[in-house]
Parts: structure tokens; C-alpha cells; sequence
């Protein structure tokens, strides 16, 4: 469930055992704009959602992809009984996001989670380990991304899931063949 109440279609993937709890959760955004467009319809006349100014979109569902990355940080903690260690802007492969560490205080577990938005595919790596294990990063640092070739992709400057259409990506790294005497520009086994 979005932050404007949108029921999305997700994949939840779960690895359990002595070394703790890993799961990473892939939440499909693109039927939002649809969704929340079509609620807006039904809303009472001069209703602030119902108007869709630009910026946020009829039933706010621009701010409903734009905030996806925090809402889902804050669904981790909200609610629990925890303290927030570290809460950071991150970045994989230049594809924008959030990481949070907390520790339960029931029983001193650590998590370590990231959330990134990527081609409207908000993507959710939380590790949890016991008390006394070693961070739980190997997740939250290992997220890539693929091209449409199935060939890893890093952007050649910060990439944000911008929900309006005109914005293009950023260009990619590491695609482009190199020009005579010119190395790659980043360590890729499918570059040129």
C-alpha cells in the first residue's frame, strides 16, 4: 500500500536463518498515475486532489512516486520499538535512494535497509541480524541494475525516478565503446 493508498502489485523475496532475516521487496509503481488519476475523478468537487496542479499531479500521484523511497523508510521504523542509528542519502550506481540502521530494543537485533526508485520499481533490501553478528551490509551494498540488453548500468550522474514524462534519464556509463587510446569509464566485463 503507496502513501496515497494505492494497492500495488510486488514480489517479496525472503532468506531466513542463523545469520538473520533478509528480505528484498520489489514494488511495481507504474499503475499509480492511472490509479490515483482515475480516483481523483470521484472526489468531491473543489477537493484540493481533485484539481492536479503540475507539480503533484491529479489525486498526488506525483508525490505518491516521489515519496515512495522515504515512505518506505519510514514504514520500517514507524511504529516499532527502535533506535535509529544512521539515516543516509545513498546512492547505487548513481540510481538515488535512502539507507537507515536501527537497532531493536527488545532484543539489541540490528537492521540495515536501503530503498531505491528505479524506472518506477521502488526496490527494499532489509537485512536483520542477532545481537553481537557482524553489520548486515552485504545486501543494502550489492543492489545493480540492468539495462534492457541484461547488461549492467551505472548513469553518468545522479539518476531520480522523476515521475514527469519530459525528463529524460541521465545518459549511462560505461556503454559507449571507447574512442581510440580511451580506457572505459568504469569497470564493466560487457564494455568495449
Amino acid at each position: 500500500m503507496t502513501e496515497y493508498f494505492v494497492n500495488l502489485p510486488s514480489k517479496v523475496y525472503t532468506v531466513s536463518g542463523i545469520s538473520g532475516k533478509h528480505v528484498l521487496t520489489v514494488v511495481d509503481y507504474t499503475p499509480v498515475e492511472r490509479v490515483l488519476v482515475e480516483k481523483a475523478t470521484r472526489c468531491p468537487a473543489g477537493a484540493e486532489t481533485c484539481i492536479g496542479v503540475g507539480d503533484t499531479g491529479y489525486g498526488y500521484w506525483k508525490n505518491d512516486v516521489r515519496g515512495a523511497v522515504t515512505y518506505a523508510m519510514d514504514k520500517l521504523i514507524a511504529d516499532k520499538d527502535v533506535k535509529v542509528t544512521h539515516l543516509m542519502f545513498n546512492f547505487m550506481e548513481m540510481v538515488g535512494g535512502q539507507e537507515i540502521q536501527f537497532t531493536n530494543l527488545k532484543d539489541q537485533s540490528r537492521t540495515f535497509a536501503s530503498a531505491y526508485m528505479h524506472k518506477n520499481r521502488l526496490i527494499i533490501a532489509e537485512s536483520t541480524v542477532p545481537k553481537g553478528f557482524p553489520p548486515p551490509t552485504i545486501m543494502q551494498q550489492s543492489i545493480g541494475w540492468l539495462g534492457d540488453d541484461g547488461r549492467g548500468i551505472r548513469y553518468q550522474y545522479l539518476y531520480l525516478n522523476e515521475p514527469d514524462h519530459a525528463v529524460p534519464p541521465p545518459p549511462l556509463r560505461g556503454q559507449a565503446a571507447p574512442q581510440p587510446g580511451q580506457r572505459p569509464d568504469r569497470i564493466d566485463p560487457g564494455a568495449r
